[in-house]
This record gives structure tokens, C-alpha cells and sequence, in this order.
């Protein structure tokens, strides 16, 4: 255990490259200090600015919230005759930013269940969609189905992104034997690898 504690020389202070943010939206910038704060060897601090003093840091990196909303929606068959039906979907919202939106299974209960899932493979994504330029998403280089490609729009209301081939074309695949220039898939899709150079296994 350190016999020091806080945050040290600020000329030893290492700023994130993320800030954090209080429930107004207002920011704060956060840094790694040079000695804990608490006996977890906790050493996050938030910088306040305007000469404040640092304050020890344990909250939320990103604060997020989801929004499920079940409605109905008019279906109208000349075969079947018209019915009036359920649908319900999920917003990811991160930094009052929305990242994301799924359509469930019809019902608030299933939805709400894969919220969870939803939520990790968001934050395993090696771009931090709750950024103002979304880290670089768009123009991004990476694999679509093992061929090279870009990332060239995101529709976050959507949950999904528009990859075009960097190849001219995407080979033709057994359900299309047309091959395409561009693709729309979502952005958890497993065909998409965001890393250009040999995936690593084992």
C-alpha cells in the first residue's frame, strides 16, 4: 500500500482521452493520479477545472440509459384482412448520445432481457460510439465477410452500418449470386472484423 495518497504533482497527472460527465451533461475531465485514493488502490480522479481541487473518481466512465417503448401499428391486407399490431424496441443511449436501437421480439419483458447482451457487445466494440465522431467510425477500414472494406455511414436509429467493399465488389454469396459494391449489416454483425490484420485466435 502506498504510504501517499491523492493525486499527486499535476505535472504527473495522465488525462484520459474521454471525459466524464455529470447528470446535467455538464463535463469533467479525468486523469490517473499519481497515488490512490482509497485501499482499492482506486487512482482516478476528475479535474473540476477553475483552480477546484481533483475529486477522487468512482462514477460511471459513460453514463447510459435505455429507453423501451412498446406501441401499435395498423397492418392492412387485402388477403388476410387488416390487423392491428403489437411491436416494441430499445434505444441505447450513452452520454445522451443514441448508439443504438433493436427491434425485440414484440413485448417490453423479451426486449428489456436483451438489454444486457446488447450492452456488452457495445462496449466490446473497439470504437466508442458515445463520442462526438463516434472515434472514427465512419471511414473506418475492416473486414466484411474476410474481404477488405469501409465503413462509410452509421444509422444508430438502426443499429447498423453501411460497409462498402474496397475491392470493387463483394463476392457473390449463396443466398445472392450477384456480387455488390456495399452492404448495410448491423453493427454487432459477426461478419464484420473492425481490425485490419490477422485475427488471432486461441
Amino acid at each position: 500500500m502506498a504510504e501517499r495518497w491523492g493525486p499527486g504533482d499535476r505535472e504527473a497527472w495522465k488525462y484520459l482521452d474521454q471525459e466524464g460527465q455529470f447528470q446535467d451533461g455538464t463535463p469533467f475531465r479525468l486523469f490517473f493520479g499519481e497515488h490512490p485514493h482509497s485501499r482499492s488502490d482506486k487512482t482516478l480522479y476528475a479535474d473540476l477545472g477553475d483552480d477546484a481541487e481533483p475529486v477522487a473518481f468512482d462514477g460511471h466512465r459513460v453514463r447510459t440509459k435505455i429507453v423501451i417503448e412498446e406501441a401499435n401499428y395498423l397492418k392492412v391486407s387485402g388477403v388476410s384482412g387488416s390487423e392491428i399490431r403489437k411491436q416494441c424496441w430499445a434505444d441505447i443511449v450513452m452520454n445522451d448520445r443514441l448508439v443504438y436501437r433493436y427491434q425485440g421480439p414484440r413485448n417490453a419483458t423479451d426486449v428489456l432481457l436483451k438489454a444486457r447482451e446488447v450492452l456488452l457487445e457495445l462496449f466490446e466494440l473497439p470504437v466508442q460510439l458515445w463520442q462526438p465522431d463516434f472515434d472514427g467510425l465512419v471511414g473506418r477500414k475492416i473486414f466484411y465477410r474476410n474481404h477488405p472494406a469501409v465503413v462509410d455511414d452509421y444509422w444508430p436509429d438502426q443499429g447498423c452500418v453501411y460497409v462498402r467493399s474496397e475491392e470493387g465488389l463483394f463476392p457473390a454469396a449463396p443466398w445472392d449470386p450477384e456480387p455488390i459494391g456495399a452492404v448495410k449489416d448491423e453493427i454487432l454483425s459477426p461478419h464484420i472484423w473492425w481490425f485490419r490484420g490477422p485475427r488471432m485466435c486461441g
